[in-house]
């Protein structure tokens, strides 16, 4: 992302972020609530890395979509790039969910 904020000189802002910032700190705030059960601990850790990725995986996604106006090949391969990334993680994370909870 700083490459693409560099493109098309840019700088990122946290402007207008306070809902976003709210949920994750959210999910985040259950890891602590459940410290003192390893597995509910385990699992708020899996659910607030879940909604990282797919908070990531969105913006990618939309991103990707208003960069067609760009006409830039570079932005448009770092974004394909991010989300094919994020795609992958978020899948990782439910595969170890899923093998967590089955265990």
């Amino acid at each position: 992302m700083d490459e693409i904020y560099r493109l098309i000189n840019q700088v990122p802002s946290m402007t207008n972020c306070t809902g976003l910032i709210s949920m994750v700190e959210g999910a985040y705030d259950g890891i602590h609530e459940h410290s003192s059960d390893k597995e509910l601990r385990d699992l708020s850790i899996l659910f607030y890395m879940q909604n990282i990725e797919s908070i990531e995986a969105a913006s990618f996604q939309l991103l990707q979509l208003a960069a067609v106006k760009l006409k830039n090949p570079r932005i448009k391969q770092l974004l394909n790039e991010n989300f094919d990334e994020s795609k992958a993680d978020r899948s990782l994370f439910l595969l170890i969910t899923m093998k967590y909870i089955t265990s």
